[in-house]
Formats: structure tokens, sequence, C-alpha cells
């Protein structure tokens, strides 16, 4: 009987000890789930600012592309004004050059004086101060004025048609194959035709 007793209070012993540790086990469960809930609580804290920094500098990065296409349109815009600038500023250029090199500056017909200025034909003309010849008056007639006009459009024609010549010549010879002399002689013929038309 008192080894019995023994045991018993032995096993009391081992159980309270469990007991304790197991307590002790519990405390340390409950504060390790706590820190662990207070990480957990500031990792999400951190994920969200940094979601919605992330939102944001998205948003800054879209206003910002829409800013850049918006200079690129302005850009291309430009340019192509700029492009459309040079082709008419290189049609005046030609055509001041032809001016200058078929008329010499001006161009004088009679009643007219054709003269060049920026690069632009400007008629004026030129009245003859009337006479009084057998009861009438003796002027510069619309019919001639007119005749001279068409002579000053037929020149600039023909240079035209010079120019776009030379041009074709220019551009037959940098070819590797020489073209055939019926080629060129049916391009002079054309050439003559056209010079025909506009006389």
């Amino acid at each position: 009987l008192l080894d019995i007793k023994k045991l018993l209070k032995i096993k009391q012993d081992e159980l309270s000890e469990l007991n304790i540790r197991l307590s002790l086990n519990e405390k340390k469960i409950e504060s390790l789930q706590k820190e662990f809930e207070d990480k957990d609580n500031k990792h999400k804290q951190t994920l969200e600012e940094v979601k919605i920094d992330g939102q944001k500098k998205i948003k800054q990065c879209e206003e910002a592309i829409a800013v850049l296409q918006n200079d690129n349109e302005q850009l291309e815009q430009e340019k192509t004004a700029l492009k459309e600038r040079l082709k008419q500023l290189t049609k005046n250029q030609l055509v001041d050059g032809l001016m200058q090199k078929k008329i010499g500056g001006t161009l004088k017909t009679p009643g007219i004086t054709t003269s060049i200025t920026d690069g632009q034909v400007s008629p004026q003309r030129q009245l003859s101060s009337p006479s009084v010849s057998d009861g009438g008056f003796v002027s510069t007639t619309s019919e001639q004025e007119v005749s001279a006009l068409r002579n000053t459009v037929r020149l600039l024609k023909d240079e035209i048609w010079h120019l776009k010549m030379n041009r074709a010549s220019v551009e037959f010879s940098k070819l590797e194959t020489p073209t055939p002399a019926t080629k060129i002689s049916e391009i002079a013929d054309i050439y003559k035709s056209s010079t025909l038309l506009l006389n």
C-alpha cells in the first residue's frame, strides 16, 4: 500500500509538472500567435501602401505617355507643315529662277510690264497717254493685254517643258541600260508636239 501511495504521489507530481509545461507552452503559443498577427497586419499594411503607390505611379506613367503622344502628334503636324512650306518655297524659287532666266527679271510687252517680286509675277498695266487722231482716242486695247499675258504664260510653259525634258534625260542617263535612239526620238517628237500645242 505504501508503494502504491508513493507511485501515486510521483504520478501526481509528474502530472502537475506536465500541466505547468502545458500552461507555459500555451502562453508561448499565444505570444507567438499575437506576434504573427502583428507582423501579418504590418505586411498587409505595407502591401496596401505599395499597391497604392504602384497605382499612382501607373497613373503618372499613363499621363506622361499621353503627354508624349500629344507632343509627338504636334511634332508630326509641325513636320508636315514644314514639309509643305519647304515644298512651296521650292516652287516659288523655281518660278523665280525660271522668270529670271527666261525674262531677265522684268518682262516688257505692249501695254503691260510684268515684274518679279518675292518669287511672284505681278503684271502692271502701262497705259499710254491717249492721243487724239482723226477725232478718236488711240490707246492700248484689252486684246493686246490678253495676248501679252498669253505670251508670258506660253514662255513659262515652254521653260517648264525644257526642265522636264532635262530631268527626264538625267533620269535616263542614270539607268544601266542605255535608252534606244528610237525612244529618244519619240520623246523629242512628243516635246515638239507639246511645244506646237502651246504655241
